[in-house]
């Protein structure tokens, strides 16, 4: 990836429970999402935009402790979390998500904000609640 006015999200840990059949595979002694990490950094070096990275991670929020390794793996990487919320992650499983300077995390809260039944008033609450907890952090 060479253009800087574009961007990917690669899968490196995802939240759901069978992730852990391949992504926590041994490669010589080592998980593979943690080796998938390392392509996302170096193809992330080529693709610099600012301080970060236009080649972001996927990196489930189910996983705390996978996380942060993670982080350390990849400090100028954008990290989309999934799995906040519906799948079980908390607003204290994404510390380890961010950088230290607070940022650089886009968690996905909406697998249960999507239904019909759900007036635009109500998303905007649910995700103003999200928000705060993920602000006290």
């Amino acid at each position: 990836m060479s253009a800087t006015d574009r961007g990917i999200f690669v899968l490196v840990k995802t939240s759901n429970p069978s992730s852990g059949e391949f992504q926590d595979r041994l490669v010589d002694g080592r998980p593979l999402y943690e080796l998938v990490a390392e392509k996302v950094v170096e193809w992330g070096e080529a693709s610099m935009d600012g301080d970060y990275s236009n080649v972001g991670a996927v990196v489930g929020a189910t996983y705390p402790e996978m996380s942060k390794i993670l982080r350390k793996l990849m400090p100028k990487t954008y990290f989309l979390v999934p799995g906040y919320g519906a799948q079980g992650g908390t607003a204290e499983d994404l510390k380890y998500c961010f950088n230290e300077d607070g940022s650089s995390i886009l968690p996905a809260v909406s697998s249960r904000h999507t239904r019909k039944t759900h007036t635009p008033n109500l998303v905007r609450s649910i995700l103003r609640t999200h928000r705060d907890r993920l602000s006290s952090i």
